[in-house]
């Protein structure tokens, strides 16, 4: 079960703090999908092909982001545990694993990360010039 109030949340996503196994997990959730949004999309939407375009975009969207994470394999990537979703009322979440001290980019700017180490870690996969 992940809380009701998102902990943060970015242009188009809302994180959540759940518990799996009592475990902490990461229950992320498209703010485009949320059932509010739907209705005040709905409310002035003359079209209901611009809102099925819309809901389907956001669909299509989400599921190429869960098959690509679902892919990756890397010590500084989150593992995918699952998703969370419903079809019909369109709420789709992904679901990871809780990290204390949440996202890169806040943890970058508080000071305790060395950035130039953090960049030094990133592999170079670029081809050899020759």
């Amino acid at each position: 079960m992940a809380e009701e109030k998102p902990h943060t949340s970015g242009s188009f996503w809302e994180v959540r703090l759940g518990t799996l196994n009592n475990s902490a997990i990461a229950v992320k959730t498209p703010r485009l999908t949320a059932t509010a949004d739907i209705e005040k999309i709905r409310e002035v939407s003359w079209e209901l092909d611009f809102l099925s375009t819309l809901l389907k975009y956001s669909v299509q969207r989400f599921c190429r982001e869960v098959i690509l994470w679902n892919s990756l394999s890397h010590p500084n990537v989150l593992k995918l545990i699952g998703v969370l979703g419903s079809i019909d009322t369109f709420n789709f979440s992904t679901v990871s694993e809780w990290m204390t001290r949440g996202t890169i980019m806040g943890y970058t700017e508080t000071g305790h990360a060395n950035r130039l180490d953090l960049v030094r870690a990133i592999p170079d996969h670029s081809p050899e010039l020759g």
